[in-house]
């Protein structure tokens, strides 16, 4: 969204005194596998950068503090949220894969026709991972309650 604090500055408004609300943010920059693979990251920095275009923020969460003072917000507390998946739970691993090589896949439209090939082929990629030895998955959004 192209301006976070008047939706947080209307969030307090409508809360009851001494309400409190939770957010939670992405920090795309905390995205990553294991093994490294350059599809995947190249799709990723394709949704980065069309969430930029489209006014968005995709390593919004680091400043979701921030975001809470301007709005007139008290008792802020926002921290990392670390996600990982690997072998040790394969049936989470399998599901935060799926989860973002289904992102991947739905942004065809924002990105165009050109993109569709590599769109599909990291999303591919994603799922692979679960059948490759020692293969991880990292993200790390932040969450944040403020009160009013």
């Amino acid at each position: 969204m192209p301006a976070p604090v008047e939706v947080l500055r209307e969030v307090r408004r409508v809360l009851k005194i001494g309400g409190c609300c939770h957010f939670i943010e992405v920090d795309n920059a905390s995205f990553r596998t294991v093994p490294e693979d350059q599809e995947v990251m190249r799709a990723m920095s394709a949704l980065n950068d069309a969430q930029q275009r489209s006014g968005g923020d995709p390593y919004l969460g680091k400043g979701l503090g921030e975001l809470f003072r301007e709005a007139g917000f008290e008792k802020i507390d926002v921290r990392p949220r670390p996600i990982s998946g690997s072998a040790s739970d394969p049936v989470f691993f399998r599901a935060f894969v799926e989860e973002f090589a289904e992102i991947f896949e739905s942004l065809d439209d924002a990105l165009g026709p050109e993109m569709t090939a590599h769109i599909h082929a990291a999303a591919g990629r994603l799922r692979s991972l679960p059948g490759i030895e020692g293969a991880e998955m990292h993200y790390c959004p932040w969450m944040g309650r403020a009160t009013r």
